[in-house]
């Protein structure tokens, strides 16, 4: 089923750069959760899942490192997802900074629980990918090279038809 998207590519910040890189999700979360905390009186809010799954990128192949053209992704679903199969869902994809891998970032940006609190506050419910960069060298700039492959077109093509059948 196809699902409408809206696309959000990031600038890839530097491992030390963590909050920079993470900052356009991470504001988004902050300033929607600000006051958002359960309390005694309010139910917790509904909870999002995530799936971890792989990505074929075709684009990756042959690459000169030998890195697997085979990608984790990291895709969180909002909290109706699971019963409203017939509803269409924004998209955005993260792209962390190089040298770190995705799951650092969904530790450090507290998926899925800070997107559910920010759906919560009033954030529109949206599908969330986080695709692995990291590579035998420590990473990609999601550019293309011949070393690390052609990680554009697998973020712009591969990962986002994968995305869009299966979600």
């Amino acid at each position: 089923m196809s699902r409408d998207r809206k696309s959000l590519f990031p600038a890839v910040g530097r491992w030390k750069w963590l909050g920079v890189g993470s900052g356009v999700l991470g504001v988004l979360v902050t300033s929607l959760t600000i006051g958002a905390t359960p309390s005694a009186h309010q139910p917790p809010p509904a909870k999002g899942t995530l799936e971890r799954v792989t990505v074929h990128g075709r684009a990756l192949e042959g690459n000169l490192e030998g890195d697997s053209p085979d990608r984790p992704v990291v895709v969180y679903l909002p909290p109706s997802y699971g019963r409203d199969t017939s509803r269409r869902y924004p998209v955005l994809y993260f792209l962390h900074g190089y040298t770190a891998p995705a799951e650092p970032y969904v530790k450090s940006l507290a998926l899925p629980d800070s997107i559910d609190r920010a759906i919560a506050a009033g954030a529109r419910e949206m599908i969330v990918v986080l695709p692995d960069a990291f590579t035998k060298y420590s990473g990609s700039m999601f550019s293309n090279s011949p070393t690390i492959g052609d990680w554009e077109t697998f973020i712009a093509r591969d990962l986002t038809e994968f995305i869009d059948k299966r979600y």
